[in-house]
């Protein structure tokens, strides 16, 4: 179980240079630079790709349920929240990709909202970096 964990971690550390990254193109974006969709694309299949597929699946199928065997996790059991976030962070990825493919109908409508969105989905990010 250790070994399987230490791999949980070092992904963990993987997927928070990304959001690292997601953080500061959304600065940016703040800051007056144009949307860089190549940039929001590429974040878009590696959160699909590697932190959902690969790595939540990993959680929510092994870790999870070997967990919630453990009569003692049973009274303070924090999987339902990492559900939830999970949950939160498929959703943040849909309104990311529904964003940048609205783009190039409504250019500037989107990048409004892109930059009005950020403060919620980046409080949800950084409450989510510092609990990994």
């Amino acid at each position: 179980m250790e070994t399987a964990l230490r791999i949980l971690s070092d992904e963990h550390q993987n997927i928070l240079k990304v959001i690292d990254a997601l953080l500061k193109e959304c600065d940016s974006l703040q800051s007056g630079k144009k949307i860089d969709k190549g940039f929001f694309n590429k974040t878009i299949e590696f959160v699909r790709g590697y932190a959902d597929k690969f790595h939540h699946a990993k959680e929510e199928d092994i870790l999870f349920v070997e967990l919630s065997k453990d009569e003692i996790q049973m009274r303070c059991n924090p999987i339902q929240q990492m559900l939830h976030e999970h949950d939160l962070g498929r959703n943040f990825i849909k309104e990311l990709e529904k964003g940048i493919e609205d783009n190039n109908k409504r250019f500037k409508q989107v990048e409004q909202r892109l930059i009005k969105e950020k403060e919620k989905h980046m409080l949800f990010l950084k409450e989510l970096k510092e609990k990994k």
